[in-house]
This record gives structure tokens, C-alpha cells and sequence, in this order.
């Protein structure tokens, strides 16, 4: 796995009146003249969907939580999407009146999802937009860990959501779900943003993720910068070297690793949630049978690192249990599907009916994860789960299911055969649907955002 991808355990303006036309102002061609993209509003879609570690996947739209939000995407024009323009201006005329909001790192921006943070953070942006504020969010097409490009994986999302772009000098430019991306070399991440932190005037910078120490330290110079912690390893802790104003942690297991300096306030701060998906308990098409399955049993991302050694031996321990595996990180349907009793799903964002179809979650993660997002939106969907005692596991499970250590076999066996599952599934929706919140007003009481600016 390159490095850095094993991090995170690894969201303008109000929006329009439905129904109304919309246009945004494109850069400013060669010439003097400015380009017009027309928009329409489309019905809403399903939420924003639950996250699988490190996918790369097509996105989903997510309805507002403060009223019915709605998606703004282009009519896609003839030819490959593209509109090719002259200088590329920061926020493309979209009529907006609140304060600034810049998200900055080094990974893709929205719509590609590659993990857990990747979800987390256009969750809390698209909050701030349905909030009033003007989102811009700025990233990089070339992976931070090795540098591969993915500039093609984001043309075709983008192409496929019927989305226009903008694209000059090797960045792309474009609107999602009302947050201004832009999208520039690895190598111009740094002087891109030094000219929005200069034209945009941002109220707060998020940042965090790779090197993102150095993005914080130029941020703070005339914003307030809150870093993200979005796991305890060294990749996501080195932002705590730019001295954000506040540092915002995962879950108290990741605030107690957190060695902040003086003049950066550290807080707990969970990561937001949409509520649980409406969903039929229908499993996907994919290798073995589909349909409901009682006392069903569900693993995502089934790698070593996340307890593949110790899923093979309950697999073959438990051949009665139908074993429902979701594609994470890297496909090992190879390792899994020969087993009679495993379903395997490839990568999906519609985990709504695979939650639905089992009753049970399994997480025995080898390393120290922050918060797995998946415990939660299980829990959601009335699922407890079966964790391992690493890292912020246990503080995700709480109530709602049972901590095993991860060396005891015969303890996890006994675990699934006689684990209660409707009064811990009771329990596990109990302690996720708080979590289901408004975000800003956390970010207000910690002094990034003005309390007014802060409502939906």
C-alpha cells in the first residue's frame, strides 16, 4: 500500500429557489469576454451515502439536514465535458453573500472519496453551504503518496454526473453540491493557495492529511485554521507542526495522542454523519446469493490490516453464518470467494440495503483505528457490531455491541453465536443517532466561526 494511504481509518450561497434556472459565470476567455455555463436544478437524490475506506468511487448527492437541499450540476455540453478558458478566476461569479469557508489539502477534492476524511469533509462542507456560507475547496489531481495522476478518474465523474468543468494550465475547475473545487498539480497546491487565502479572504481554513503542516502554517498568517486529526498516525498528526488555531480530533482516543503546541486548542470533534439511507434489505448483485440474510454477518474492507487472518478462521468456523464481505482498499475477493457461506460485494456507495440485509458488523481491525465511520452507519441502521479493542473502536461500539480482544478466537466465535442483536442493535441506533447533528455550532464554540455565521 503507498504511503500515506493508510491514514484516516483510511463536506456560495444559499441554494437557488427550486425549479428556477440558475448560471454561472465562467473564468474569463481569452479576450475579455465571459463565458456563460448554464445549470439546472434537478430533483434531490439519495444523501450523500456512507463512506468505505480508501474508495474511489462515483458520488452521490446529499439532501440538506436544515431543509431539502438540492444539487446544482451542468448540462453536459457535446464533446468530453470540458470548457477550456483563459485564466482561471477563484470563486466563477457564483452569487453568493456569507462568509468564506476554504478547505485545503493535498488529496482530491469532491467528488472523489478515498476514505473516511475524504467523506467527513464534504459532509462538513456542504453543511457550511446550506449554512449561507461561500465553500471553496481546494486539492490536488496527482496522489500526495506517490504522485500517480488522477485527473482521468476525476473527468470521468464528473463526465458521468453530467457535470462541467473548467480546465487551463493543468487545473480543473468546477461546482459540486454548491462547493467551489479546484483541483491543481501537487507542486501548485501552495502558491494556489496563497492567491485564494489573498482573493477569497476565507473566515476559516480546513486543512489536514499530507504535509498539510506547511498549508496551516500559511493559513494562519491571515485566517483562523482549524487542522483536522483525522487518525493518530504521523501523516495526520504533522499538521499540529503548522500551528492550527485549533485542532480538531476524531474521537478522544485520537485527542489523548494529540501533542499540540501552546497556542493550538485541541477539541473532540466527531466526525458529521447524514442520516441512515431508506433502503430495501436486497443485497447487490455480486459473487454468491443475495436477498436477506438472518444473522447475516458484514465485513468491509476485508484486508490484514483490518483482521483478514482472523475473518478467514470465523469463516471456516462458522460455516452455518452467511458472510457478507464489501471490496475496500484492494479487491481480495480471490482470498474470500471459494467459501460457500461469503457474498462478496465489489466497492459500492450504496451500503443502505447491505447494512439492512445482515444484522451484525464485524471490525477487528489489527491497527488503531481513530473512529471507523462504518460502526456508526451501521449503527445507524440498527446494527451493532463485534469490534476489536484497538484504538477508538471501543469508543465508536460504546453500547452498542461487544469488544473482543483480537487474538481470541474462540472469544469472537461465542461472540457471533450468541451476540443479542436486536436489543445491541437497539442500543448501537441509540448512541449513533446523536451523531447525526449540525456540526457548526461545535465549530462556533471553539472559536473558528462567528455564532451567527454558524445556523442552517
Amino acid at each position: 500500500m503507498p504511503a500515506g494511504r493508510g491514514d484516516a481509518a483510511p463536506e456560495t450561497g444559499p441554494h437557488p429557489v427550486p425549479g428556477r434556472d440558475t448560471r454561472a459565470l465562467a473564468p474569463a476567455a481569452q479576450g475579455g469576454r465571459t463565458p456563460r455555463v448554464r445549470a439546472r436544478l434537478l430533483p434531490p437524490r439519495p444523501r450523500l451515502p456512507h463512506a468505505l475506506p480508501r474508495l474511489l468511487l462515483p458520488p452521490r448527492p446529499q439532501p440538506g439536514d436544515c431543509g431539502v437541499g438540492h444539487r446544482l450540476r451542468g448540462r453536459r455540453p457535446a464533446g468530453d465535458g470540458r470548457r477550456r478558458a483563459g485564466p482561471l478566476h477563484v470563486l466563477g461569479g457564483w452569487p453568493v453573500t456569507g462568509p468564506t469557508v476554504l478547505f485545503a489539502w493535498r488529496r482530491t477534492p469532491p467528488p472523489l472519496l478515498i476514505g473516511g476524511a475524504e467523506v467527513s469533509q464534504q459532509l462538513l462542507a456542504e453543511e457550511f453551504v446550506r449554512a449561507g456560507w461561500r465553500v471553496v475547496y481546494l486539492g490536488s489531481h496527482e496522489a500526495p503518496w506517490n504522485g500517480s495522476a488522477q485527473i482521468g478518474h476525476l473527468r470521468a465523474h464528473l463526465r458521468a454526473h453530467g457535470t462541467v468543468w473548467e480546465e487551463a494550465s493543468g487545473e480543473v475547475r468546477y461546482q459540486w453540491n454548491g462547493v467551489s473545487c479546484r483541483a491543481v498539480p501537487q507542486d501548485r497546491v501552495e502558491a494556489t493557495l496563497k492567491g485564494l487565502l489573498a482573493e477569497a479572504r476565507p473566515e476559516l481554513v480546513v486543512t489536514s492529511q499530507e504535509r498539510a503542516a506547511d498549508l496551516a502554517a500559511l493559513a494562519r498568517r491571515s485566517s483562523r485554521v482549524a487542522g483536522w486529526l483525522h487518525s493518530v498516525s504521523a501523516n495526520s498528526m504533522g499538521v499540529l507542526h503548522g500551528r492550527p488555531h485549533v485542532a480538531l480530533a476524531t474521537s478522544e482516543f485520537v485527542a489523548g495522542r494529540a501533542q499540540a503546541h501552546a497556542d493550538t486548542k485541541a477539541i473532540v470533534f466527531y466526525p458529521p454523519f447524514a442520516p441512515a439511507e431508506g433502503a430495501e434489505p436486497l443485497l447487490p448483485a455480486g459473487r454468491g446469493a443475495a436477498g436477506r440474510i438472518p444473522g447475516g454477518v458484514l465485513m468491509v474492507n476485508p484486508i490484514p490490516a483490518k483482521g483478514a487472518a482472523l475473518l478467514h478462521q470465523l469463516i471456516r468456523r462458522l460455516p452455518t453464518l452467511r458472510f457478507t464481505l464489501v471490496e475496500g482498499w484492494w479487491d481480495t475477493a480471490g482470498e474470500f470467494t471459494a467459501y460457500p457461506n461469503v457474498h462478496w460485494v465489489p466497492r459500492t456507495y450504496a451500503m443502505g440495503p447491505i447494512y439492512a440485509a445482515n444484522d451484525l458488523l464485524l471490525v477487528p481491525s489489527q491497527v488503531e483505528d481513530a473512529f471507523p465511520r462504518v460502526i456508526v452507519e451501521a449503527g445507524l441502521h440498527g446494527v451493532p457490531t463485534i469490534g476489536s479493542s484497538r484504538g477508538g473502536i471501543p469508543e465508536a461500539v460504546r453500547d452498542g455491541g461487544i469488544i473482543v480482544h483480537l487474538d481470541d478466537v474462540d472469544a469472537w466465535v461465542q461472540a457471533i453465536e450468541t451476540a443479542e442483536r436486536a436489543g445491541l442493535g437497539a442500543k448501537a441506533l441509540a448512541g449513533a443517532a446523536p451523531l447525526v447533528r449540525p456540526c457548526l455550532p461545535e465549530l462556533a464554540a471553539a472559536g473558528l466561526i462567528p455564532a451567527a455565521a454558524a445556523a442552517c
